[in-house]
């Protein structure tokens, strides 16, 4: 009899044991998958924030480039309030460098030294080169967006592709069938 209440009380002992041990288990994997899940959220949200501001700040510089570029419309340019405009577009392009990185800094600082270039030259050359450095500005901005807009939303970013990856996926079988359609109705 006394064998029997020691085997009981093993058995219940190694059986509490199990349980807590499940239960921890579960514990753990849930307390991580919910640590996984506030660094997705909070990642997303540094990234949102980051976003927000090189949005602003390349607002603030296209206002200021566009104030520079009716001041240079007037019928008479006064050189001083040029230079101080292109020195506040620097600043902003500084900012740009700090916040949206190298790609969006340099093609900032590009544009800028195109119309410093223009303003002290009067070639025409010059002047297309403050068009060429203005149209590679934007694709440069949205390209810092871009991965902005990826880091915030990667769920969202693994989906496009996977849509992406089926539409050409079916596009090609809908132009195999097609094909197929057109063979057999000769």
């Amino acid at each position: 009899m006394l064998l029997s209440q020691v085997i009981t009380g093993v058995v219940a002992v190694v059986a509490s044991l199990g349980a807590a041990l499940i239960t921890s288990n579960y514990t753990l994997e849930s307390a991580k998958a919910q640590i996984e899940k506030d660094m997705i959220v909070l990642s997303a949200a540094n990234a949102n924030e980051n976003a927000k501001e090189i949005r602003i700040r390349a607002e603030e510089y296209l206002l200021a480039f566009q104030e520079l570029m009716e001041l240079l419309g007037n019928e008479r340019v006064v050189v001083e309030e040029a230079h101080k405009q292109i020195h506040k577009m620097d600043k902003l392009a500084q900012g740009l460098l700090v916040y949206g990185g190298s790609e969006l800094g340099a093609a900032s600082f590009t544009l800028n030294l195109a119309v410093k270039n223009a303003l002290l030259s009067a070639s025409n050359g010059n002047v297309s080169d403050v068009f060429n450095a203005a149209k590679a500005w934007y694709p440069a901005y949205f390209s810092v967006i871009k991965t902005y807009d990826k880091h915030a939303m990667p769920k969202k970013a693994q989906a496009d592709l996977q849509d992406k990856l089926m539409s050409s996926l079916l596009g090609e079988l809908n132009k195999a069938f097609i094909a197929d359609s057109q063979r057999s109705a000769f």
